[in-house]
């Protein structure tokens, strides 16, 4: 990250945010690793809707994604499970 930086890159996004949605993607992976693999992942972490890189983070998810924004959704959606 010292390279990074002494070369005026910032090393937030060159390095930390690739090596973050690396790691966010293969949690994807460990949970679904078929076609016919189902499961649920829990985010709470607002910065994926909030913050100007949180898109990166859900674009690198290769599979349907449903975004719940309320409190009172979320629960509906894990009682119809």
């Amino acid at each position: 990250m010292e390279q990074i930086q002494k070369a005026g890159e910032d090393s937030f996004v060159t390095y930390s945010i690739p090596n973050a949605v690396l790691k966010f993607k293969q949690g994807f992976g460990r949970l679904i690793r078929q076609k016919t693999d189902t499961g649920v992942i829990i985010v709470t972490d607002n910065r994926l809707i909030k913050s100007n890189y949180g898109q990166i983070f859900l674009n690198s998810i290769p599979t349907e994604l449903n975004v719940i924004y309320s409190q009172d959704e979320f629960l509906d959606r894990i009682r119809s499970l």
